[in-house]
């Protein structure tokens, strides 16, 4: 097999997990039983401790009340894969431009 069909392979198998997990996430925020708990950790939420946070990044993202270490914890991860493309992003351009 060619190093390239497995580059593919992993990467269409990467997106099949991430969009998997983001299925799975806009059912849960969905689900009228996680309306006054943490939609992560499942932590039972009064009215002044949650904050809503957006999931399942489809086309209509969902929103979803958490608690507000979870919710620390999904804005570290946006960041995080931001951070992770920028930086892709940027080291193709410049194997591109020193090619």
């Amino acid at each position: 097999m060619d190093t390239r069909h497995l580059f593919v392979g992993v990467l269409v198998a990467v997106l099949l997990v991430v969009y998997a997990f983001d299925r799975r996430n806009h059912r849960r925020a969905k689900n009228v039983r996680t309306a006054w708990s943490c939609f992560r950790c499942g932590l039972q939420l009064g009215p002044m401790e949650s904050t809503e946070i957006r999931v399942a990044g489809s086309e209509f993202a969902t929103t979803a009340r958490a608690c507000q270490r979870c919710a620390i914890r999904d804005k570290r991860i946006w960041w995080t894969g931001m951070d992770i493309i920028t930086g892709t992003f940027a080291a193709t351009v410049l194997v591109l431009w020193l090619l």
